[in-house]
């Protein structure tokens, strides 16, 4: 049997995560998790926290801890107990989700840190906003960009 990797695969807001992953995924044959498509999967599925992450997507902040949790354990402990490997972005986000974890028992085999320089990073959230929202533009753009590269 072959050995379990896991993967973390992080990066700022614009630095090509999600093309990132699914390239490693395929090249390595890795089962991919990407935590905000989990989200977005629930929340579409209309599951018990759907309304709760409707609410943080819409104003572009990031959900509760808890319940970014409590989604992605469950997909790692699919893989982990058909003995996967697995390659992850997009968590753990904050410092209550790597010490979670820390309490699932799983060790990281590798980090991926993609770096992508502050304005090319606003640049590329300004355009996903805009894409998203035809709303949003000029200052209020620029604000939102900016509160999401910090919380990042």
């Amino acid at each position: 049997m072959n050995q379990v990797r896991r993967i973390f695969l992080l990066g700022a807001p614009g630095s090509c995560r999600q093309e990132n992953l699914e390239a490693l995924a395929e090249y390595f044959e890795w089962k991919r998790i990407s935590a905000g498509k989990v989200l977005r999967e629930h929340m579409q599925a209309s599951g018990p926290h759907a309304e709760r992450i409707s609410a943080c997507i819409n104003n572009f902040q990031m959900v509760d801890d808890e319940i970014v949790i409590e989604l992605v354990k469950k997909e790692i402990e699919g893989y982990e107990k058909k003995h996967q490997s697995w390659i992850i972005q997009g968590f753990p986000r904050t410092r209550v989700q790597a010490l979670s974890l820390q309490k699932m028992g799983i060790i990281p085999d590798k980090f991926i840190n993609l770096e992508v320089r502050k304005h090319t990073s606003l640049s590329r959230i300004k355009q996903n906003l805009v894409a998203i929202n035809q709303d949003i533009y000029g200052d209020t753009a620029d604000e939102v960009a900016e509160r999401v590269y910090q919380e990042w």
